[in-house]
Order: C-alpha cells, then structure tokens, then sequence
C-alpha cells in the first residue's frame, strides 16, 4: 500500500503559507500578552485597605466603583480606609487600581513576621531563644505579641 500524499496546487500551497504564517503571528501575540499578564505582580496591601475592598466586593462593587469611592471619605468606614492609603501611601491611588485590577495580598504586620519568624525557627528544630523574641516583640511596644509567643512556647 502506498502511503498517502498531498498534493496542492502553487496557489492551494501559497494561502496554506498565509494561513501558517497568520498563526504564527497569532502564536506570539497570544505568548507576549501572556507573558505580560504573568509577570504582573499582586500588590501588598494593609489588612485594612484589604477589608475594605473585601467588603465592597461582597456587596456586588465593581473594582470601578471601588476606586471612585476611595476619594470620598465621608461615606462610610471602607471608603474611609481607602481614602486614608490613597491620601497618605506614595502613589497610593497608583497602587489601589493596580490592586483592584491585578489582585492584592495582605502586607504582613510586624506581630505577623515575629510570629512567622517564631514557627520558622520551631519548626526547623533550630535555636533561637525564646527571651530574644518576647525582647523584640517588647520593643515593637506590642505586649499582645508578647503574649502570644509566650502562649506558643508553652505549646511547644
């Protein structure tokens, strides 16, 4: 049996080119927005500002209306938030949009790094004294830390 064999005609070859070609084409457009669409990074924002945008999102808000209400601090404790980051944080405004439209985590508190830093080392088994976490946890002026790594050595 004889295999099978295509034979097109110069024209019939010349638009399988076109169309080869035109997919290709659409092949790198699709990859570069890819690409730009991955390398956007979320941006970190205060547990605050996230409840905020959490709790308009819940009410049905689009991230458009999020933002307008952000300029008006008189309309509740959520657009108060808002105003606040968008007043006080450098680009705030800036960085607000691109939370709403790429996405957002939480910035980390320094009770939540001493305590992420606490079960690092505990559960790594490695040494790290106990005083010296409660001593840095005093000096951030956050007795409440103070007593929750307190709460997880006697866990341990």
């Amino acid at each position: 049996m004889k295999p099978y064999k295509n034979v097109y005609s110069a024209e019939e070859y010349k638009q399988l080119q076109e169309l080869n070609e035109a997919a290709l084409e659409q092949n790198k457009i699709l990859k570069r927005q890819l690409d730009e669409a991955m390398n956007k990074q979320k941006v970190e924002l205060p547990r605050k500002v996230v409840e905020a945008i959490e709790g308009f999102r819940e009410l049905g808000w689009e991230p458009h209306d999020i933002f307008q209400v952000s300029y008006d601090p008189t309309d509740g404790q959520w657009s108060s938030e808002l105003n606040k980051y968008i007043s006080i944080k450098s680009n705030g405004a800036r960085k607000l949009m691109e939370a709403l439209v790429n996405g957002y985590t939480v910035e980390k508190t320094p009770e939540d790094r001493v305590i992420e830093m606490f079960m690092h080392y505990k559960n790594q088994k490695a040494f790290l004294p106990m005083e010296a976490m409660e001593e840095m946890a005093d000096a951030l002026g956050n007795s409440h830390l103070s007593n929750r790594l307190r709460e997880l050595r006697m866990n341990e």
